[in-house]
């Protein structure tokens, strides 16, 4: 998957948390997340069949359980490909 396919697509999915907590109205395109590579990808090292390492951060509006109940089921939608992807809830979340 391409960096500009996963970042509409987790627009959308930071779109539909925000509506479904109420809070739809303070959903900015612009500014309402941030979709990062690391690692051998963001150095553009990488193997053609690597995987892409990314951080995304999101406001306290998008929860984990959203991350598990609306971006992993609209990935796979998206992408049948994504089928045979692992699901994980086990997230690591660094709170400053």
């Amino acid at each position: 998957m391409h960096v500009m396919m996963l970042n509409e697509l987790v627009a959308a999915f930071v779109k539909a948390a925000y509506e479904q907590g109420g809070n739809g109205d303070l959903y900015n395109e612009g500014t309402s997340f941030r979709l990062r590579t690391i690692g051998s990808y963001r150095l553009d090292v990488h193997l053609p069949d690597a995987d892409m390492d990314t951080v995304m951060v999101v406001p306290r509006y998008v929860s984990r359980k959203d991350m598990s109940s609306l971006l992993y089921p609209s990935m796979v939608a998206r992408h049948a490909a994504l089928a045979s992807t692992r699901h994980t809830t086990r997230m690591r979340v660094f709170a400053s």
